[in-house]
């Protein structure tokens, strides 16, 4: 009788029925696959996160046959272009530094694509920019820089890059920011299949002594 008045006061024990289980996993598969789509929106995909980090970790994808050409070309070709890709860490492409100022990081991919022209540098602090193609179209993780050379003094009398527009050769424009240091610094890109870059410096950490050199040193590509 205290049963059927007030209930079983012990923990309830019954079955679900097999439409509701389906029901509860419909709802969890739909919540999952909607919160999914909105991170991959946001760049935030958390399968795709994970193996990008593990790819990061790990070093690997690492694009190869990199070429690189000055723009604009002007009547000689640039050798030191392909410097920024070779894969030695000692020298690098050495362009000219034009600014009257140190640069202005907020023009960085203010430019829209059908202002600029083919085979013309886009506006920036320095006297050319370093086009990068690819050997195929590629989904690019991450792109590296070796911002400058190595040696002190090739630190002090030389302008270093700064922040960086990188329009990728798919129309994205992608704006990053370097430290003042030789070492390798990495960033995550998101732009999709593309057959290569334009960079360009549009702000810059001036020389301690006199000088309108700015080196870049290394540019290293990984795809997913």
């Amino acid at each position: 009788m205290r049963r059927r008045w007030f209930g079983d006061r012990g923990p309830y024990s019954g079955s679900l029925s097999r439409a509701t289980v389906g029901f509860r996993i419909l709802v969890g598969v739909v919540a999952v696959t909607v919160l999914t789509a909105i991170l991959g929106l946001a760049n935030l995909h958390p399968i795709q996160r994970v193996k990008d980090q593990i790819g990061h970790v790990r070093g690997t994808g690492r694009v190869a046959g990199l070429t690189a050409t000055a723009l604009p070309a002007g009547d000689q070709p640039d050798p030191t272009a392909r410097f920024a890709v070779d894969g030695v860490r000692a020298r690098g492409w050495t362009t000219q530094w034009t600014a009257t100022t140190d640069g202005d990081p907020d023009r960085a991919c203010q430019a829209q694509p059908d202002q600029l022209q083919p085979g013309v540098a886009p506006a920036g602090a320095t006297a050319t920019s370093l086009a990068i193609d690819f050997k195929t179209a590629v989904d690019v993780r991450e792109i590296g820089f070796e911002a400058g050379l190595v040696e002190p003094d090739e630190r002090t009398d030389r302008w270093q890059p700064q922040t960086l527009e990188l329009r990728w050769k798919n129309g994205e424009c992608q704006s990053v920011d370097l430290k003042n240091s030789p070492d390798l610094q990495r960033f995550g890109v998101h732009a999709g299949l593309v057959g290569g870059v334009v960079i360009t410096i549009v702000a810059g950490y001036a020389p301690a002594d006199p000088g309108s050199r700015l080196d870049l040193g290394e540019v290293t590509v990984w795809q997913r």
